[in-house]
């Protein structure tokens, strides 16, 4: 746990406030929680990283290079509070029954454009290079 304690703390010197989350990739989630102590009980997190809601989604990468290796990942440790979301449009959600009617099915269209930006970057800390076990 000592990578993500030294991400907490590049955090508090950059004066942000306490994290409110982590992402990262179902595998990396996975290796998290089979740390094991030499004798293979189960690592216990520091309470410091406990508190902290680890979130896993697909969507984040496990194939990014470090070192030699091409199958890293990556975890993304932050005040999501300072993350802000724009909409350009609002959700749309069209339904057609036409194409597929002969199958008694029906055909959704929906689309959606938005954005993010950091309202404060150093709110946001990105442990990199996390290679599976």
């Amino acid at each position: 746990y000592d990578p993500i304690l030294d991400a907490m703390l590049a955090l508090k010197n950059a004066n942000a406030a306490d994290p409110t989350a982590m992402i990262c990739a179902p595998r990396t989630e996975i290796a998290l929680a089979k740390l094991k102590d030499a004798d293979g009980n189960p690592l216990r997190a520091p309470d410091l990283v406990s508190r902290v809601p680890l979130l896993s989604t697909t969507s984040a990468p496990v194939d990014e290079t470090e070192g030699t290796a091409t199958n890293a990942s990556s975890i993304v440790i932050g005040d999501f509070r300072d993350l802000l979301i724009g909409l350009r449009t609002s959700l749309e959600i069209r339904i057609f029954d036409q194409p597929l009617a002969g199958n008694g099915q029906l055909l959704a269209i929906a689309w959606l454009r938005a954005d993010i930006q950091t309202a404060r970057p150093k709110s946001f800390c990105k442990l990199t290079g996390i290679k599976p076990a």
